[in-house]
């Protein structure tokens, strides 16, 4: 997964924003990125259910430190998918821009979407 930067903002959880490069600039952002690459490794193994706060806390496990980051299990879901979609959306605009025939720019913006890793 791309770098996430974040900013902490008043209500205390980690809120993505867009940066020039997609190299995590501070430590807390290198943080949040291993962090989110972790949880959506136990996301995708043991579900949305399965997954304690525990579990998606990145080694030694300490899920009181996840809290630090987000408020919630549901919010960290969550940013992991708008991270996702934003990367999908930024690499077909990308994509698109040059193209100006339909049928080209509907080809391209399948394989956009499917060749995303």
């Amino acid at each position: 997964m791309p770098a996430l930067p974040a900013t902490r903002t008043p209500a205390g959880d980690a809120t993505p924003r867009r940066a020039a490069s997609r190299t995590p600039a501070t430590r807390f952002d290198r943080r949040l990125e291993h962090i989110l690459d972790h949880a959506t490794e136990v996301f995708c193994s043991k579900g949305y259910e399965g997954a304690s706060m525990r579990d998606l806390s990145p080694p030694p496990h300490v899920a009181a430190g996840l809290y630090y980051y987000f408020e919630s299990k549901e919010r960290l879901l969550f940013l992991i998918q708008k991270h996702t979609f934003t990367t999908i959306l930024e690499k077909l605009k990308a994509r698109l821009a040059d193209i100006s025939d339909p049928s080209s720019a509907s080809a391209s913006s399948f394989r956009t979407t499917w060749t995303i890793s």
